[in-house]
């Protein structure tokens, strides 16, 4: 599925897509660095 596909069933700007795959991978990668300092 690419950006534009997720643009239109979100219903929201391939500009929104970016940022919110942005924000998760940042979350991803805080998680995993977080475990891997237990």
């Amino acid at each position: 599925m690419n950006v534009y596909e997720v643009a239109a069933i979100l219903g929201v700007t391939t500009g929104r897509v970016s940022q919110i795959k942005r924000a998760a991978i940042e979350r991803a990668h805080s998680l995993i660095m977080e475990q891997m300092q237990v």
